[in-house]
């Protein structure tokens, strides 16, 4: 068995779904999720139908399945029930959601194979021993992998993407003018009314004040992450298949 659920089971379904704008996201909500989306099973249809072709890659079932899992899955944890009725307008938005996502990872992953970002094998070996490490032994890690349909070569692909992924973005937002990341008073400000109306027993300002800004730089870097990819998606041929 494995030593720590909650410890592996984020790092593994980080490098299986996250190839994903929202890391964080990712890192914080993936633990406990893994047996509701292995019990659903994938959506209708083969599991190697193409459900997109990203300038020609496809893009398949199994993958869109997973994705779409794992975001029922955390709003299934806030309460949300998708055998209502009243929930099907939230379950078409995540349908949508859920393929735009993985066109979003193809594109940077074609974009840094374009500009020959190297990922060295010994990179990708390390990123697959510490998983290893939390488990009594390999062959521990290899049956859980198989409950997902994933061969230790596959798995080592996925850590792959996420490093060419990760060393994409790093490179892109390196060359960013800091002054696009840059905070103003103005916008504290702003911001701490806006959750004044909002959240009773608010911390005083200058208490609060340091949160406040790093989520403001996090929205500065999401709008540009965003911009980036509204330049790859213009440049693309994207089909959706579905």
């Amino acid at each position: 068995m494995f030593k720590n659920t909650k410890t592996v089971w984020k790092k593994v379904l980080y490098i299986v779904l996250a190839l994903s704008l929202v890391a964080g996201l990712v890192v914080s909500a993936v633990y406990g999720i893994f047996d509701s989306i292995h019990d659903r099973g994938i959506a209708e249809g083969s599991p190697e139908d193409v459900v997109a072709l990203v300038n020609g890659e496809e893009v398949y079932r199994k993958d869109y399945s997973f994705q779409l899992d794992y975001m029922k899955s955390l709003y299934e944890m806030q309460g949300v029930d998708f055998r209502r009725t009243d929930s099907q307008d939230i379950l078409r938005q995540l349908e949508v959601y859920a393929l735009e996502e993985l066109i979003n990872q193809r594109l940077i992953i074609q974009q840094a194979r374009e500009e020959n970002i190297q990922v060295s094998h010994q990179e990708v070996e390390e990123e697959y021993q510490e998983v290893a490490a939390q488990f009594d032994d390999e062959e521990d890690l290899l049956s859980e992998l198989a409950e997902i349909n994933l061969t230790r070569d596959g798995f080592m692909s996925l850590i792959q993407e996420q490093l060419l992924f990760q060393r994409y973005m790093e490179n892109y937002l390196d060359e960013v003018d800091p002054e696009e990341l840059e905070v103003s008073e103005e916008e504290l400000e702003t911001m701490y009314s806006l959750y004044s109306s909002q959240i009773e027993d608010l911390p005083d300002f200058e208490e609060y004040k340091d949160q406040l800004e790093q989520e403001l730089i996090q929205q500065k870097y999401d709008q540009l992450v965003e911009l980036k990819l509204q330049e790859l998606r213009a440049e693309s041929d994207i089909q959706i298949l579905l």
